[in-house]
């Protein structure tokens, strides 16, 4: 008789690169996997990719040091400065001089002035990073911030984690980005919700369903405060200093790859939505859900075989990529 009972599920919950980390394995009896995940990704954060320490690999390029790199970090940098090449400046790795003044985690809801913004910016270009063979270094005040790619690329760690463990059905979650392969049941694929901007952090108003996908949305709900009647959010204008003034609201991005799925949802959301956006993404393999602040939905027809509507609050059209 054809099974279709659901898969014994095994989860795990963490904390890491400032965000909850869950990780769910569904008929596997491999034991101590989803912890080993998520240790991976805490080691990811703190020995590479956070910007908070100067002992971290990023933390020594920010210090002024020259950093003998391994490939993983080689393969995240030199993927995110290719995207963030296209985005005509608006996005950069070496935001971090910028973003720490704004420091939206810190809660303080500070607005930097103009002045401070302008000497930011003269140091925000990621041609001032040099890479030289397996050596990374910066120019001087010169500060890189991962944070846009970081849960993507905790994604590709546990995918890969997954993949030498063998477990063939599973579901990582990293914030805003999400690895998720096989079944939750026999025939059953895995449903991974796309946010609602309006709603709360648990809110999707569709999902899309996969057997096989890397998924990261950015969006201007999270890191917020108000100040003055004017709202300011952690996605930042790499042109003018300032948030990110467009029509969208959110976009999720679908593709093979954690690192780049993140990067380009965060380039998508600083493009907007046009010609020069979709042709980043089909160079890269990649499509996209953009969410505009009317409620109304663009996704790309490639994911109309695989996306469903749940609120019917807003209006869903397809584009060709």
């Amino acid at each position: 008789m054809f099974n279709n009972k659901p898969y014994e599920e095994k989860s795990e919950l963490g904390f890491a690169m400032g965000s909850v980390v869950t990780v769910k394995t569904f008929g596997s009896d491999k034991q101590g996997v989803e912890k080993n995940i998520i240790d991976g990704i805490s080691r990811l954060d703190t020995e590479i990719l956070t910007a908070k320490t100067d002992s971290s690999l990023v933390g020594r390029i920010n210090k002024g040091d020259r950093v003998k790199a391994d490939g993983i970090f080689l393969s995240i940098l030199n993927d995110t400065l290719n995207i963030y090449s296209k985005t005509n400046g608006k996005a950069a790795v070496t935001v971090g001089t910028l973003s720490s003044l704004w420091d939206f985690d810190s809660g303080k809801e500070q607005i930097p002035s103009d002045g401070q913004i302008k000497a930011a910016l003269k140091k925000t270009d990621d041609k001032k990073i040099r890479i030289d063979g397996e050596n990374v270094f910066a120019s001087s005040g010169v500060r890189l911030d991962l944070g846009s790619v970081g849960k993507g690329a905790a994604c590709d760690l546990a995918a890969n984690m997954l993949n030498d463990s063998r477990i063939d059905n599973a579901v990582v979650a990293v914030g805003g980005s999400i690895f998720a392969k096989g079944e939750t049941k026999k025939g059953k694929k895995i449903n991974v919700g796309i946010r609602n901007p309006f709603g709360n952090e648990n809110d999707y108003f569709g999902y899309i369903s996969t057997d096989y996908a890397f998924v990261s949305t950015s969006g201007n709900y999270e890191k917020v405060f108000e100040k003055d009647g004017k709202t300011y959010h952690h996605l930042l204008d790499c042109t003018t200093g300032y948030p990110v003034e467009n029509e969208l609201t959110g976009v999720t991005v679908i593709c093979d790859n954690g690192a780049k799925s993140d990067a380009l949802s965060t380039a998508c959301f600083v493009m907007g939505f046009n010609g020069e956006t979709l042709s980043l993404l089909k160079e890269n393999g990649a499509k996209a859900i953009f969410v505009f602040k009317d409620k109304s939905v663009k996704i790309d027809s490639g994911l109309s075989d695989i996306f469903t509507l749940t609120d019917n609050g807003f209006s869903v059209s397809e584009y060709e990529a």
